[in-house]
């Protein structure tokens, strides 16, 4: 795993085994779950969505935690950010 991703996951309180676990999740998101992630990590929970975005926001909301959802999103952003 890339020292950047554990770096970020570590700073939202994820531990190296969470990582490893959140990582497996990550790999069954859709491209749109992964942006509603990405987005409320750079930008907060309470950004604005529309339609779709809006509906799966709530499936996310009920399917995790709020830990596991900064998990998820630190992930997400860290994963986007080395493969840029």
């Amino acid at each position: 795993m890339n020292n950047y991703i554990i770096d970020s996951m570590a700073q939202v309180g994820c531990g190296v085994s969470d990582t490893k676990d959140i990582a497996k999740i990550a790999n069954t998101l859709s491209s749109k779950q992964k942006d509603i992630l990405d987005g409320w990590h750079n930008l907060g929970k309470n950004i604005p969505l529309k339609g779709e975005y809006q509906e799966i926001a709530q499936e996310l909301n009920s399917q995790f935690s709020d830990d596991d959802i900064e998990c998820l999103s630190a992930y997400i952003n860290a994963s986007r950010n080395i493969n840029k």
